[in-house]
């Protein structure tokens, strides 16, 4: 099954010595406010976030880092909880987003409020969100908080309420 998240220390992440590309987009408001499960198409040419695409020894001074060729390789799930936007940008740094692709090992997620998405984003239906995008499995998440919540039960059940 496919790890869901994974939280990591902020100074590792800046530790960090591979890679690390930047993609900005902007994100319906609504989206942000009732949180959401996206499917984001992202580009195979990225800009360094290091450099902002301007050559570093991050990017070996291209300013520009690829992503897999497959195009199914670069479909990214991002799950929004609610939150309350300002007009500020929301940045998500993701851990090898591309999973085996190992030329990048941070995608900085940069995300805008909007009045309408980009058009590399796709809100998912709620029953979406439930599955594995790619493979079509219920998510290990969602399992887990079902085998929780019947384990609440049955105990409430074996207690007399």
């Amino acid at each position: 099954m496919a790890e869901l998240a994974q939280v990591v220390d902020p100074e590792a992440l800046d530790a960090c010595d591979g890679a690390r590309a930047k993609l900005s987009l902007d994100v319906d408001r609504s989206w942000m406010t009732q949180g959401a499960s996206l499917q984001i198409a992202a580009p195979k040419r990225l800009p360094c976030a290091r450099c902002d695409g301007g050559g570093c020894d991050g990017c070996e001074r291209s300013g520009v880092l690829r992503g897999p060729d497959d195009p199914r390789e670069r479909a990214l799930r991002v799950e929004l909880p609610p939150y309350q936007p300002s007009e500020t940008v929301v940045v998500l740094r993701l851990t090898r987003p591309f999973r085996d692709h190992d030329a990048i090992a941070q995608l900085h997620l940069h995300l805008s409020p909007s009045d309408a998405p980009d058009a590399r984003i796709k809100r998912l239906s709620p029953q979406q969100g439930a599955t594995d995008a790619i493979e079509g499995r219920p998510r290990p998440l969602i399992i887990a908080a079902l085998v929780g919540l019947a384990a609440v039960a049955a105990w409430l059940a074996a207690n007399g309420f």
